[in-house]
């Protein structure tokens, strides 16, 4: 790694730091006012002229936008409507009268999971932001859980969201990584039963042709002679016999 590599690497860590002093702090900035000067800090700092930075920016932020914006935008509309239909509400008393407080994290990241099974991450965490907020509200006014509760609530929902998002199928994490390692999605998820059958699966595909499997082509062998009759056995032996004596 040469001292200029080090130096963008430092520059990058800086703007992460002044991002984070710039939300979280007194200060308070809004988080577009915030990425916007940490973008020109950063670029400056990185050598760039103004011309260069507003391109970058005005590229970066639109290619974000126009993957994730809609989605989330999206999302963000169908949780409000659940929230402002009451469906959120109604989730909330259920899930707190039918879960002690010991067994509400896990009743919780059971729902997500539920919830989560057709979405991808982001849309599934924006569709439950209002029943963790709904839930996380109704504990803190009852006052039976020390600490914070939408930390509580939060975290097991983001928990099965992620684990839901990267090994479940037919997500696209899986998916990918299915179709990288060239297997099926079933025997991809029992790795002992796919190693079996692996094992004992014999490439029948054609010589002149590429073989799909990962494993190459077996040796040809050639077939055994069939057994002699037992009587020509017999007629030979008793005739070796003989002429030896």
């Amino acid at each position: 790694m040469s001292e200029a590599d080090i130096q963008l690497l430092l520059t990058a860590l800086g703007g992460v730091a002044l991002l984070v002093v710039l939300i979280v702090t007194r200060i308070r900035m809004h988080p577009l006012l915030a990425l916007l000067v940490v973008c020109l800090t950063v670029g400056l700092a990185a050598g760039m002229d103004i011309g260069s930075i507003a391109g970058a920016a005005t590229a970066g932020a639109g290619r974000t936008l126009g993957v994730v914006g809609v989605v989330i935008a999206l999302g963000a509309m169908l949780g409000k409507i659940l929230a402002d239909s009451g469906v959120t509400e109604t989730i909330a008393d259920s899930i707190l009268r039918r879960s002690s407080d010991a067994m509400l994290p896990w009743a919780m990241a059971l729902a997500a999971f539920v919830v989560g099974i057709p979405m991808f991450f982001e849309v599934g965490l924006v569709v439950l932001l209002p029943l963790i907020f709904s839930v996380a509200r109704k504990l803190e006014n009852k006052g039976a859980v020390k600490g914070s509760p939408y930390v509580l609530i939060g975290v097991p929902v983001i928990a099965a969201l992620a684990a839901l998002h990267g090994m479940v199928p037919p997500h696209p994490g899986p998916l990918t990584a299915i179709a990288t390692l060239k297997t099926r999605s079933l025997r991809s998820l029992s790795p002992v039963r796919s190693m079996r059958a692996s094992s004992r699966r014999e490439c029948r595909c054609d010589p002149t042709r590429r073989c799909s499997t990962s494993s190459p082509h077996p040796v040809a062998r050639p077939p055994r002679a069939p057994p002699e009759p037992r009587r020509r056995q017999e007629t030979l032996r008793s005739g070796s016999a003989s002429s030896r004596s």
